[in-house]
């Protein structure tokens, strides 16, 4: 079993690293957009843009929230690395379909940066983990 330190620093470098990289293919005109963009516009998007819940579009309401939870997931998961709460970890796991939402809705297809976005929030989250207790040896006494 991989040391918990090991998995918790592999886990905050590929989420780190997942910012530099293509998270999201959009529409052709828009083309390939990186981890940091994504993060940027997702955080910022619902503040700036309330012309989405004039409209009245269920699409638009579902897609506004969607992109408002899926822009929390980054200050909340920063948040969970220095606080370690186990209601944060569960928030967090919550939150993560969320950005599935978003692809749908906008046609945008998951690149290498969000599956690494993903996977090193989830190595991040579960590094502190201990063992199951069926898992633990017995000891006995001879």
């Amino acid at each position: 079993m991989a040391n918990r330190s090991t998995l918790f620093w592999t886990g905050l470098g590929l989420y780190v690293v997942s910012f530099a990289l293509v998270a999201v293919v959009d529409s052709p005109l828009v083309g390939n957009l990186r981890g940091w963009y994504c993060a940027y516009v997702s955080l910022l998007n619902p503040i700036t843009d309330a012309d989405t819940l004039r409209t009245h579009s269920p699409s638009n309401i579902i897609e506004y929230i969607a992109i408002g939870v899926s822009g929390l997931i980054n200050p909340l998961f920063l948040l969970w690395i220095f606080k370690r709460w186990k209601r944060l970890r569960i928030a967090l796991l919550s939150m993560m379909p969320f950005c599935w939402v978003v692809f749908y809705i906008d046609r945008q297809h998951p690149r290498e940066g969000y599956f690494l976005w993903t996977l090193g929030m989830l190595l991040v989250l579960f590094s502190d983990r201990r063992r199951s207790p069926q898992l633990q040896p017995r000891h006995t006494i001879q």
